[in-house]
């Protein structure tokens, strides 16, 4: 089963699906997590719920704030450094625990 708490949901700027399919994971402290791109390249640590964080994803710099995680879902609201017609691009993002293993991890198990 995948521990995966992946986001699955983001509203907002043209760039929002840059986070798509981006994923927490628990950390070695109870209450912690770590966050990861889409290729598993580490984006930020041990960050907690009610703490805003900031990473670089596709040479853009992200900030997440109202951050609530727990080790099923996670949700926030973004903004990054992409400059539209009026300002950074913002928007928010969900995301969820699989319940099992998913495609890319099944590919990759059967392959092996």
């Amino acid at each position: 089963m995948s521990n995966k708490i992946k986001i699955d949901s983001v509203t907002g700027g043209g760039h929002k699906d840059d986070l798509k399919n981006c994923y927490f994971l628990p950390a070695a402290t109870a209450g912690t997590y770590n966050f990861y791109d889409t290729n598993n390249n580490s984006l930020a640590s041990n960050l907690t719920s009610g703490t805003d964080f900031s990473f670089n994803l596709d040479s853009h710099n992200w900030t997440i704030t109202n951050f609530v995680i727990s080790d099923s879902a996670a949700s926030g609201d973004w903004t990054n450094d992409v400059a539209s017609i009026t300002a950074e691009e913002d928007g928010t993002f969900q995301a969820q625990a699989g319940t099992g293993t998913d495609a890319e991890e099944a590919s990759s198990a059967a392959t092996s």
